[in-house]
Parts: C-alpha cells; sequence; structure tokens
C-alpha cells in the first residue's frame, strides 16, 4: 500500500508541481488548487471515501495515500523548482531548447536530489500512515495495531511499532545513500574524451539510473499486489462518481455550535507543536546535514535521533502523552505529541536543504576572517530563511490536519467530532467539518506563497 500509493503521487507530484511552478498565472492556480485539496483532506477521509465507494481492501488504501500525498510531493516539488538556478535554464534556452528540453536539461538535474529525498520521505510517512488507515477498513496493520490496543495486548502492540520503526531506518538509509550520491558527495568521475558531448557514466549516475529503474519494478509489483489493475481502477472511477452524492452537500446543521471553538482548539494546538517544533528541529536538521555537521559522529546521531522520532506511528505518540498528562489535559497532550512529530519532520527537511546550499558563500565569507558561528548565521541562514520559511508554514498547516489524530484518542474536540461521524456513517457532515481545515490550509498556503516570493 505505501509503495504502491508513494508512486502514484510522485507522479501526479512531478506533473502537478510542474504546473505550480508555471508562470503563466491560471495555470499555477488551478494545479496549486489540486495541490491544497489533497493536503487540506486527512488521508483518513480519503479512506473513508473510497471504502464507501469500492468497498473494504487495500485499493482504497493506495488511492487515499496517493491523493493526500500529492498534495505534500506536488508542494515540495514546486518549491524545488523555484528555488532552482534560473541561470541554467536561461543557458540551456540560449542554444535552442525548447520548453521541455529546458525542462529536463536545465531544471531536473538541479532538483533531482531534493525529489528523490522528498519520495523517500513520503514514503515512510506512508507507511506509518497506513496504520491507521487500517483501522477504517483500508487494508495493513492498522487493524492489527488497533486490535492489540483494543485488547491492551501493548506487547503486541510495540512489536508491530518495532517493524514500523525497522521499515522507516531501512528507508532512511536508502535515501542517505542514494541521495549522497545525486549530491555528488561520494561521486568519482570518469574521464571523457577530449571533445566528447556523451556524458560520463560517474557512481553518481550509475546509482541514479539503477535506483530508478528498480524503483518502477517494485512500484510495478506494488500495484500488482493491492489489484490496482485498469479494470480495478475503472470500477473505482464510477463508485466514486456515485460516493460524491453522500458527501456533497455538505451539512452544517448538526455542528454548527462546534466548529467555530474546534477550529480555535486546533489552530491553537497546530501554533504551539509548530513553534515548539521549530526551536528543537532547525538545530537538530542543521547538525544532521553533511555540510554543517561539525562531525560524522555527531551527524549519525542527529541522523538516528531523527528517524527514531518520525519512525513512531502518530496514534502511539499521541496516546503516550495523553496518558502522561490525561484526558482532562487533552490539547497540552496533543500540542508536545505534534510537537515532537514537527521537530522530525523540520529537522528532517532542513538536514535536506543544508545539503543543497551552494558552497561558495560560505567559503568567501570563512576567507574574508568570519568565525564558524558568523558563517552560520550569514553563509548559511542567509540562503536557508527563504526554505526554512517555507518549511514551517508547511509545518504549520501539516499540524492543522492533525487534528483526527488527536480527536480518534481524546486530544481534541474538532477531530472527535469528526471520528464519531465517521463512525455514524454521517458522510455529509463529515464533508461539513473537514471544509473549514481545507480554508485555515489555503490561507496558510496563500501566505507561504506571498513570504516565498518576497524572500527569494
Amino acid at each position: 500500500m505505501a509503495i504502491a500509493g508513494t508512486a502514484m503521487a510522485a507522479g501526479l507530484g512531478a506533473v502537478f508541481g510542474v504546473l505550480a511552478a508555471h508562470r503563466v498565472t491560471a495555470v499555477r492556480s488551478a494545479a496549486l488548487a489540486v495541490i491544497v485539496a489533497c493536503r487540506a483532506v486527512p488521508d483518513v477521509v480519503f479512506a473513508v471515501f473510497f471504502v464507501s465507494a469500492i468497498g473494504i481492501g487495500p485499493l482504497p488504501g493506495v488511492l487515499a495515500l496517493g491523493l493526500h500525498s500529492l498534495g505534500m510531493l506536488g508542494k515540495l516539488f514546486a518549491s524545488e523548482i523555484e528555488k532552482a538556478d534560473q541561470g541554467v535554464r536561461e543557458a540551456v534556452a540560449s542554444l535552442g531548447a525548447g520548453p521541455v528540453q529546458r525542462l529536463f536539461a536545465g531544471i531536473l538535474p538541479q532538483v533531482a536530489p531534493a525529489w528523490v529525498a522528498a519520495i523517500l520521505y513520503r514514503l515512510d510517512i506512508n507507511f506509518r500512515g497506513s496504520v491507521l488507515l487500517g483501522a477504517v477498513g483500508a487494508g495493513g496493520i492498522g487493524l492489527d495495531l488497533k486490535t492489540a490496543f483494543g485488547f491492551t495486548d501493548y506487547r503486541e502492540a510495540v512489536g508491530i511499532s518495532l517493524m514500523t520503526v525497522a521499515i522507516v531506518l531501512m528507508v532512511e538509509g536508502v535515501s542517505m545513500t542514494l541521495r549522497g550520491q545525486l549530491l555528488g558527495v561520494r561521486a568519482i568521475p570518469l574521464s571523457a574524451s577530449p571533445g566528447s558531448t556523451r556524458v560520463p557514466w560517474t557512481r553518481g549516475r550509475v546509482a541514479a539510473h539503477v535506483a530508478g529503474w528498480s524503483g518502477l519494478a517494485v512500484a510495478a509489483v506494488a500495484f500488482w499486489q493491492v489489484g490496482a489493475n485498469p479494470e480495478a481502477l475503472t470500477q473505482a472511477a464510477i463508485g466514486s462518481a456515485h460516493a460524491l452524492s453522500e458527501f456533497f452537500p455538505p451539512d452544517f446543521a448538526p455542528v454548527a455550535d462546534l466548529l467555530g471553538p474546534g477550529l480555535l482548539e486546533t489552530s491553537t494546538i497546530a501554533l504551539g507543536a509548530t513553534f515548539l517544533g521549530t526551536l528543537a528541529g532547525v538545530p537538530l536538521g542543521l547538525a544532521a546535514a553533511h555540510s554543517i555537521a561539525p562531525g560524522h559522529g555527531v551527524r549519525m546521531l542527529a541522523r538516528t535521533l531523527c528517524v527514531g522520532l518520525r519512525s513512531i506511528p502518530d496514534v502511539l505518540l499521541v496516546l503516550v502523552f495523553v496518558a502522561a498528562f490525561g484526558l482532562m489535559n487533552g490539547p497540552l497532550a496533543g500540542t508536545f505529541a505534534l510537537a515532537v512529530c514537527t521537530t522530525a519532520l523540520i529537522a528532517k527537511l532542513v538536514a535536506d536543504d543544508a545539503e543543497d546550499l551552494y558552497k561558495e558563500p560560505r567559503e568567501a565569507v570563512l576567507s574574508a576572517g568570519a568565525g564558524p558561528l558568523q558563517e552560520l548565521t550569514v553563509a548559511v541562514f542567509g540562503q536557508l530563511t527563504p526554505r526554512l520559511a517555507s518549511t514551517v508554514l508547511y509545518a504549520l498547516d501539516v499540524n492543522l490536519r492533525a487534528f483526527f489524530i488527536l480527536g480518534v484518542v481524546g486530544a481534541g474536540e474538532l477531530g472527535y467530532l469528526l471520528s464519531q461521524h465517521i463512525r455514524a456513517l454521517n458522510n455529509d457532515v463529515v464533508t461539513a467539518i473537514v471544509l473549514p481545515v481545507f480554508v485555515l490550509v489555503l490561507a496558510v498556503e496563500l501566505v507561504s506563497a506571498r513570504l516565498r516570493g518576497l524572500l527569494r
């Protein structure tokens, strides 16, 4: 489920990410609307919709993970394209290249390391997300985890969680190795003959091709395993068209009095968690970056801590904090639980962004006699600030959308309300609850786009 859903999101995210970075306003706005809509709807709501459309099984989970992941990957892909060096594209264009050639020769080689890191990061998010989707009939190990908690079999629950940690560690190892090859950290260039116009087969290029074709093969096997054949996808499309009538028009009447306080509580929890997560995540991310960390040991320790934090299933993390603070302090427990998740998210993205920074400004600052602290504040944060602003705002909208996870275990009023109406199959009320959150996420996206434009 996780591999197929991530592959689906990567393909769609590449298309919509390119369109979202387009210079034509109408094209960019339409693509951004799709990306924000997919990101604003919780994956569990997508799962409920597809289970209603085509029945219980793994395919609804794949479609839910794919569409929800499109929101994240489309946004990150578009951001990387916007941050790419325009001089390279202009140089390619000056040789007579068309729009497609400018994209493949001038943009994609620059953004490939960041795109690979984002796809693999989304893979481990989807693996953890499939734990939650299984609880609503979308397949996977989520049903096992829910049953273990229901029967208070915590040893089995911990076993499932440790399995999740092992998978995430494996994915992170692949990500670090492949990203290092693409960035040229370990690449050994092969000499080309004088006058040759062919690109030499460096170790990084070989690794990229092997990983790319292997990834396509694994994705094809994953689609086959979950039954995502043309006939099943056609039935899913037909069933989705019929299921729309259950979700629209939205019915606000049963939740009109509770939406306002619930949204206020959700926003407060999200802001607090984002603030705390940023304070902890930025230094942790810098320590995990290959080009910033003071030593290999510090870097590996920071990377291990990042992976350990984000490998814990969100539901399990919230349950731990609710057990520690009690249900009466549910919002406080939810804030600290999301702060831990936010720390892992921001640390991961900051580490990847820091490894993409240009070395020349840092070397120039050091040659002028600057110390390590001055190098960090001027040369590192000087380049990192636009990306960091976008990352923090992205973390904020992730936390706004986490209200369902909080509500499942009583740590948030709005999420609890949503979970109750999902159980009661009141799908039109589910839409009424999700729509205001969509508006909040859209507002954060508009602020993020404006801020990126000012800082770029």
